[in-house]
């Protein structure tokens, strides 16, 4: 990091995003810089790239991506055929960025938030998949049996509150 700004250091051309492929990167880069203890990484936010850097890294404290949020939420978004009535309700647009603006806050406090968000937006079919997307993959579920189920992508991975405190970057300044 130079005066606010995080630099790439490299760059990687890979076959394919499995967490094999991601497994022999890391390897490589450690084998290439034996010395290498990272303090933080900033990655997309993919289940090989993290699990597979955890592996080879296991003390590094890995942080996602926010750019690679908002572009998971906004592809969830056009997935659910939401682009058009995005581009047309101002409303359901406001409150469709609240959802990756939870990256900003206190981590304790993301689900009460998430839930007053989901609240505001209109109730239609496409909206709900919206909700229980990011729900399941960014904030966990209690399903009814009062069991809880895990994110795939827990807060503490993509939230970045500490971090915009700190002056970190929160995605990569090209």
């Amino acid at each position: 990091m130079r005066t606010g700004h995080l630099l790439p250091n490299l760059f990687v051309l890979l076959p394919n995003k499995t967490g094999a492929a991601y497994l022999r990167m890391w390897e490589q880069i450690c084998l290439l810089c034996p010395l290498a203890q990272p303090q933080q990484m900033l990655l997309d936010i993919e289940k090989g790239a993290i699990t597979s850097f955890e592996h080879v890294w296991p003390n590094t404290v890995v942080k996602g991506c926010f750019f690679h949020l908002t572009q998971n939420i906004w592809r969830h978004v056009q997935s659910v055929v939401l682009q058009s009535a995005y581009t047309h309700d101002e409303e359901l647009a406001m409150h469709t960025r609240k959802i990756p603006a939870l990256a900003f806050v206190r981590p304790a406090y993301v689900p009460d938030l998430f839930d007053q968000v989901a609240m505001h937006l209109h109730v239609t079919p496409e909206i709900g998949k919206l909700v229980e997307y990011f729900e399941r993959t960014y904030i966990g579920r209690t399903v009814a049996s009062g069991h809880h189920v895990a994110a795939t992508y827990p807060i503490h991975l993509w939230n970045n509150h500490i971090g915009t405190l700190l002056g970190l970057p929160v995605q990569p300044t090209p």
